[in-house]
């Protein structure tokens, strides 16, 4: 008797939590997001005012070996990106705004270890801005 009234307790309980709860997922998902600031979709880029080519990546990037990296540059007129060894030897290279790749397809024989990132970007004008990070490969 007492297991079949803690069944029937648990029951009313649940509908009346739910049935008082106004809250659906999209409203949740909401509330938690608002508590972040949203950083621009585009940083502007060099023929925009604010523009600054040492920020156009961040110093350190850690991707694990079996992971994605996905970077984007600045709105430019010409994009050029060069992931290089620390023997300054030239791994890949893209010329898309975009540099986005699933690091175990793209890159079968990376080793774990740090290498370099290198974005240049051109204006409409001609001008070359560039900046660098590194890439930390790591295992997890």
């Amino acid at each position: 008797m007492t297991t079949k009234f803690s069944f029937v307790f648990f029951i009313i309980i649940s509908l009346i939590l739910f049935s008082t709860c106004h809250s659906n997922v999209q409203t949740m998902l909401d509330d938690y997001n608002s508590h972040f600031t949203n950083a621009p979709l585009d940083p502007p880029g060099p023929d925009d005012p604010g523009f600054d080519e040492n920020k156009m990546l961040d110093h350190k990037y850690y991707v694990c070996i079996d992971g994605t990296i996905n970077l984007s540059a600045p709105k430019s007129a010409s994009y050029y990106w060069k992931m290089t060894d620390k023997n300054k030897e030239i791994i890949k290279t893209y010329r898309e705004k975009d540099f986005r790749f699933y690091l175990p397809e793209t890159f079968s024989n990376l080793d774990i270890g740090t290498y370099t990132l290198y974005l240049e970007v051109q204006d409409s004008k001609g001008n070359v801005y560039s900046d660098t990070a590194n890439l930390i490969i790591y295992e997890q």
